[in-house]
């Protein structure tokens, strides 16, 4: 029996006792018996957040780990009220951490198992992306020449996220 719903389902069965005479004509019948069964619904790995910076990345800078991802599943033994607890359900990360949520996490894969004691199961992958490695450089816009004693230079940037800011300073014991 599957549920195919989000809520537990009650399925009613209902037997009918009854002898067949030795030719399989109906010969007596018994006292009907009833039984219920309750049928959770399939266990669902739902992402509740996955970090997300400036850019639309899910790591802030090139090599940080701080990303995170927060899961809030449900379904399995978890739609029941008196079972609708993390505790009830068991987390298997690639990365060897067995928490709902995780974080501190490094740009990559991640991959997560989940099951329950009812043996609901489900499993789900999440990738994190960083940005490049921020990049700059200074180039000569305009060169000092020996009739002017004036030039211009330029900051190329390339990676990081967009939006770049910059504090320029002379190097100590230079004569500009």
């Amino acid at each position: 029996i599957v549920n195919h719903s989000d809520i537990p389902q009650r399925v009613t069965f209902i037997a009918y006792p009854y002898l067949k005479a030795p030719c399989g004509a109906h010969k007596c019948s018994g006292i009907p018996d009833t039984s219920y069964v309750w049928v959770a619904p399939s266990l669902k790995i739902i992402v509740d957040t996955i970090s997300t910076y400036i850019g639309g990345r899910h790591i802030s800078c090139y090599g940080r780990h701080d990303g995170f991802i927060r899961l809030q599943p449900s379904g399995g033994i978890t739609a029941f009220p008196e079972y609708n607890d993390p505790k009830f359900l068991n987390y298997s990360w690639n990365s060897g951490q067995a928490t709902r949520d995780i974080e501190n996490l490094y740009a990559g894969e991640y991959r997560i198992a989940i099951n329950d004691k009812l043996l609901c199961a489900d499993t789900d992958s999440f990738t994190l992306i960083q940005p490049d490695i921020l990049q700059s450089q200074i180039v000569d816009v305009v060169e000092l020449s020996c009739y002017e004693p004036f030039g211009t230079i330029a900051p190329l940037t390339n990676g990081g996220t967009a939006g770049y800011s910059y504090f320029w300073i002379v190097a100590p014991d230079q004569k500009y």
